[in-house]
């Protein structure tokens, strides 16, 4: 398999013949990034500047349809009574 074909045998990417081509342009790279730079800063400093804040606001809402039996859940359910959950707090509004 010596013989490869003269198409894929210079399938190589020379990087100093590269960096040569990007160093004889280096004036034309400079200059379009100083005027990409330039339209940027005339768009920031021309654009109107606009902050928007929103804030939803919802009340705690306390529940008291009846007492908190949940630290004996673990008991009730060993005799087999489901008791009620209530799930009041600040934590489970929010």
């Amino acid at each position: 398999m010596t013989d490869l074909r003269p198409d894929l045998a210079d399938d190589e990417i020379d990087l100093r013949e590269l960096f040569a081509v990007l160093w004889h342009g280096k004036w034309l790279i400079f200059s379009l990034c100083c005027v990409a730079l330039l339209l940027a800063s005339v768009y920031l400093h021309s654009a109107e500047r606009k902050y928007t804040v929103s804030m939803i606001l919802k009340p705690v809402i306390e529940d008291s349809t009846g007492p908190n039996l949940a630290g004996l859940g673990g008991l009730a359910s060993l005799a087999g009574v489901s008791l009620p959950q209530s799930a009041s707090g600040d934590f489970a509004t929010f």
